[in-house]
């Protein structure tokens, strides 16, 4: 794995496969492409989940709608198969350092050998994105306390007017850190993700702050807002 500009960690498809896997890396398709469908129908279907450990825990039917299998039947099996096999934990969640490459065609035979890379794609890609949405859950539970702490106690050695331009920009930073979570995967920035992209400086001008995380919550023209961004709402 390596470390991504936004915290969160990387993993190199290609060499794990060549690694792990020798019969997959055989195969002349790329195996380092997730279709943006099926990434997006699985975040959205995450993200709705409303049992326990979600939107981490995968359930029966995340294979099915992530594109892997066909139908539920085969999901439940490639699911059971998986959990058997320790790749996903106690809680449904995944763990690739348990993936075996010598065993792995094995355990999920029930897939053809396209399928079974592209179910390694996928387990690595939720991993990463688990990832992202521990750290964005993180700053808007950071977010929220700060707020509440300013509203409760202001903030000493500040006046009126510091301590409503604090918390104007702490409900901008924690409205774009709730935009990010709702994003499903082909909606997402690049600039947004990696905290480049300047919104607050254009929605308050060069001097009103120094991030560059959060869009404006209010309208100003020809500044581009929340609502000007994409977002998914589960």
């Amino acid at each position: 794995m390596y470390g991504k500009r936004n915290g969160s960690l990387g993993i190199s498809f290609t060499r794990f496969i060549n690694n792990a896997i020798p019969n997959l890396a055989a195969d002349p398709h790329r195996f380092d492409h997730i279709p943006k469908l099926g990434q997006d129908m699985l975040y959205a279907h995450q993200l709705a989940a409303q049992h326990s450990g979600a939107p981490y825990s995968l359930d029966e039917r995340s294979f099915f709608v992530g594109g892997i299998c066909d139908n539920e039947s085969v999901s439940r099996k490639v699911f059971r198969k998986l959990t058997d096999a320790g790749i996903l934990d106690g809680s449904a969640c995944v763990d690739t350092r348990n993936l075996d490459g010598k065993k792995f065609a094995h355990q999920v035979a029930v897939l053809s050998v396209s399928r079974q890379r592209d179910l390694v794609n996928l387990l690595f890609w939720w991993e990463e994105e688990c990832q992202r949405l521990r750290k964005l859950i993180s700053e808007e539970k950071e977010l929220s306390e700060s707020i509440d702490n300013v509203l409760q106690h202001g903030q000493d050695g500040r006046d009126d007017t510091d301590e409503q331009q604090l918390l104007e920009r702490l409900r901008f930073e924690r409205e774009k850190v709730r935009m990010r979570i709702r994003q499903r995967p082909s909606e997402r920035r690049d600039d947004i993700e990696n905290g480049t992209d300047g919104l607050y400086a254009e929605a308050h001008g060069a001097n009103a702050g120094r991030s560059h995380s959060v869009p404006a919550t209010t309208y100003q023209p020809g500044v581009a807002r929340i609502t000007d961004l994409p977002a998914y709402h589960p």
